[in-house]
């Protein structure tokens, strides 16, 4: 199916009132190679949790590194579901870069004790999602 030339969703992305209409939108903007970094890392802000999921599942496939703060605050915000938390830890396993590695540790690790020795922090579903991280791209 072709779309009209020159034609984007970009402005229902962004706005459309209706979340479902809003993850078609980022469907078809994904669809195209030239838009899909963008439609992912605006995906990624919507208040909606479909539209955010969609957006992680196309970012396992190549996250582009204006996501990546937005996945670090997504991973730490304790109000979102565990999954779509994990989700931003999975996507961000895929980063290769030294600050996403450090902040992975940062996730893992507590000072604990009274000489405050650093230690593996308390099994989360996200702890372990980074764990995961660390040992795939960083062992």
């Amino acid at each position: 199916e072709r779309l009209p030339a020159g034609w984007s969703a970009r402005a229902l992305l962004r706005a459309h009132a209706d979340a479902e209409v809003r993850r078609e939108a980022f469907k078809l903007e994904a669809r195209d190679a030239a838009r899909r970094d963008d439609a992912i890392v605006l995906a990624l802000h919507d208040r909606d949790e479909r539209v955010v999921r969609a957006a992680l599942s196309a970012a396992l496939a190549g996250c582009p590194a204006a996501a990546v703060p937005t996945l670090m605050r997504k991973a730490d915000d304790e109000e979102l579901p565990d999954d779509v938390r994990v989700g931003c830890v999975r996507v961000l396993a895929q980063v290769a870069d030294e600050g996403v590695r450090d902040w992975l540790v940062s996730r893992v690790t507590a000072r604990a004790g009274v000489l405050r020795k650093l230690r593996l922090a308390p099994r989360t579903p996200v702890r372990l999602a980074a764990l995961q991280a660390l040992g795939a791209t960083w062992s």
